[in-house]
C-alpha cells in the first residue's frame, strides 16, 4: 500500500475539510480477484488493493474489453461511496470520481465515541476501511483508540487477528507497541521462533532484536557456537557486528573461548578485522 502519509496526517490534525472528489486510476492484479486502486485528491495520493466484491455496476468483462468503452459504477466502503465515471480498455481505467458518505457510519461512529469526523477523516475512513466493525473487535481486545490511533494501527497492518494472536502469545501490548511491532516487522512467527529457541523478549526487546537485525537464524548460529546469549547480548552483538563469522575467524587464530562481552570489546577495538 502507498500512500502520501505527510498529506493525510496534517489533513487529520488540522481537521480542514476538502473537495471529496478527484481523479481514479484502476490498474488489474494478475491472479486475485483484486484490483489496484490509486485516488488522486488535490494535496494528496493513496494507492490500494480493493477486493472485486466492493463494486458495484461494473463487470470483468467491460473492464478487460478490448475495444474500450465509458463506464459509470460504484465502489462501496463501510464509510460511503465512491460514485466513479470513466474510461477502461483491456483491465485498466481511469476517470473521476465523487465520494458520499454514508449517513449511518457517521451516526454508528458517534455512537461508539467518535465525534465531529470531518469529511477527510469520512474519505480516509472509506479507503483503508475503518469502520464500527474494526472498533468493535478492537473494544472487545481491551482498546477504545482515538480517530488518529485507528489510522495508525491500519496504516501500519495492525489487524485485530494480529493483535489476538500476540494476546494469545502472552504479551498484553499497548496501542503504541502495536504500531511499533508492525512498523518494524515484529511478527508472530518471529516471537514464536524466539520462544522455541528459549527466549520471552519483552515487546521493547522484539523491537530492539528487529532494529538492529538480531533474527533466528543468527540467534541459531551463534547458539550452535556454543554462547547461550542474553537478549541484550544479541543486540550488542549486532550493534558491533560480531557475526559469526568474526566468531570461526577469531577462533582461527588461536582466540577461543572468549566471552560474549570480549567478543564485542575485541571488535570495537578492531581486532582481527
Amino acid at each position: 500500500m502507498r500512500i502520501s502519509y505527510l498529506v493525510l496526517a496534517a489533513a487529520l490534525s488540522t481537521g480542514v475539510a476538502q473537495s471529496q472528489t478527484g481523479r481514479w486510476m484502476i490498474d488489474t492484479l494478475p491472479g486475485v480477484d483484486e484490483v489496484q486502486l490509486t485516488l488522486h485528491r488535490a494535496d494528496s495520493t493513496n494507492s490500494h488493493s480493493v477486493g472485486f466484491s466492493r463494486f458495484r455496476g461494473l463487470t470483468r468483462a467491460q473492464m478487460d474489453s478490448s475495444t474500450g468503452q465509458t463506464l459509470r459504477f460504484e465502489i462501496v466502503h463501510e464509510a460511503g461511496i465512491l460514485n466513479c465515471e470513466g474510461y477502461f480498455k483491456s483491465g485498466n481505467g481511469a476517470g473521476a470520481f465523487t465520494f458520499a458518505a454514508n449517513p449511518s457510519f457517521v451516526a454508528e461512529m458517534h455512537s461508539l465515541g467518535y465525534n465531529g469526523l470531518t469529511a477527510d477523516q469520512i474519505f480516509s475512513m472509506a479507503m483503508f476501511d475503518i469502520g464500527p466493525k474494526y472498533v468493535r473487535e478492537l473494544k472487545n481486545l481491551g482498546y477504545q483508540p482515538t480517530a488518529d490511533e485507528l489510522f495508525a494501527l491500519k496504516i501500519h497492518g495492525a489487524t485485530t487477528d494480529f493483535i489476538k494472536q500476540v494476546k494469545d502469545l502472552g504479551y498484553r501490548p499497548t496501542l503504541d507497541e502495536l504500531v511499533s511491532m508492525r512498523i518494524h516487522g515484529v511478527t508472530v512467527e518471529f516471537i514464536r521462533d524466539l520462544k522455541a529457541l528459549g527466549y520471552r523478549p519483552t515487546i521493547d526487546q522484539l523491537v530492539s532484536l528487529r532494529i538492529h537485525g538480531a533474527d533466528t537464524e543468527f540467534v541459531k548460529q551463534i547458539k550452535d557456537l556454543g554462547y547461550g546469549p542474553t537478549i541484550d547480548e544479541l543486540v550488542s552483538m549486532r550493534i558491533h557486528g560480531v557475526t559469526p563469522d568474526y566468531i570461526h575467524d577469531l577462533r582461527s587464530h588461536g582466540m577461543k573461548n572468549l566471552s560474549i562481552d570480549q567478543l564485542v570489546s575485541l571488535k570495537i577495538h578492531g581486532i582481527s578485522d
